[in-house]
């Protein structure tokens, strides 16, 4: 069966907000049905082409505007062409709950930032590690503790998100949390995979983070030379613990293992050869790759 299928924008100028802005609505006309919806989004009338149902000019405001109109319209056009694969019936209402059942979702970002990290920890054991989860759980705590400071709130709707948000994260990180450039980028990083989460989900249409820049500092790793182990190796360590802790060290030296491999390293993994070597048999909890180690003969 073939469609006529079309996604227009017009403003509801009959209804002026207190910023001075109308809504947008967005209208599916499909053989002759039409269904509208709020995209949540506004404008100045002074600012919106009717002809062609988008904002006017080239500004930062008027091309972000646009950019997620286009985001909606790609997105009913995506919801049609799968219904269409389907060879399912398709009628404009149903194209609009499929797009406005997303308020389904959490709204706001704590409460997505909340089931997001909830997800991680179920998942903890099975492709995911305790550790990763902990550092969602600190960006968490930081973006809580930022809202309360800068903006005295408890949290806040994804759609009201923006550039200045991201802006004054960075800027409470830094300062008031005394954070190194690298760790106030992974922190934002982490707001950011959850904002990203927001849109995939279809409850925002806007990147707050389209011209934000996240800073990386370049670190210089330092390697120790044959000289410097060799004065580890034959350093008189009297405290029984700190001797134990510089074998360790040493073994993860020579054997390339990380601290948390060496960590949950056991006998088990330590395997004989048929030629009398041994052998540790692991897999990198990073990457949960396979490594074989010869640690002696």
């Amino acid at each position: 069966m073939k469609y006529t299928f079309r996604i227009s924008f017009f403003l509801k100028k009959s209804t002026v907000r207190k910023n001075g802005k109308s809504p947008i609505i967005a209208r599916i006309t499909l053989n002759g049905e039409k269904v509208e919806f709020s995209t949540k989004l506004g404008i100045a009338a002074s600012q919106w082409n009717t002809d062609i149902g988008e904002a006017k000019g080239n500004s930062y405001e008027a091309v972000t505007l646009n950019n997620d109109l286009s985001s909606i319209r790609m997105t009913l056009y995506t919801y049609y062409r799968n219904l269409s694969e389907k060879c399912e019936v398709i009628t404009a209402d149903k194209l609009r709950k499929m797009y406005t059942q997303t308020e389904t979702y959490p709204q706001t970002l704590l409460t997505l930032f909340r089931k997001h990290n909830d997800d991680e920890l179920k998942l903890v054991g099975h492709g995911r590690v305790i550790d990763t989860y902990k550092k969602y759980e600190l960006a968490y705590r930081r973006v809580q503790n930022f809202m309360l400071h800068q903006y005295s709130k408890n949290d806040i709707y994804l759609d009201n998100l923006n550039l200045q948000f991201v802006n004054d994260f960075e800027i409470y990180l830094r300062v008031n949390c005394k954070l190194g450039v690298n760790m106030t980028a992974k922190m934002i990083q982490f707001l950011k995979k959850v904002v990203n989460l927001a849109r995939d989900l279809g409850i925002i249409h806007f990147n707050p983070f389209h011209l934000h820049h996240t800073k990386w500092e370049k670190v210089k790793i330092e390697y120790l030379t044959k000289q410097e182990i060799k004065k580890i190796i034959n350093k008189k360590i009297t405290i029984k613990r700190l001797d134990i802790v510089r074998d360790i060290f040493l073994f993860s030296v020579f054997t390339g293992l990380s601290y948390v491999d060496v960590k949950n390293l056991t006998v088990n993994n330590i395997q004989k050869q048929h030629d009398g070597s041994s052998w540790i048999i692991t897999k990198r909890q990073k990457t949960d790759s396979s490594k074989d180690y010869f640690i002696a003969r």
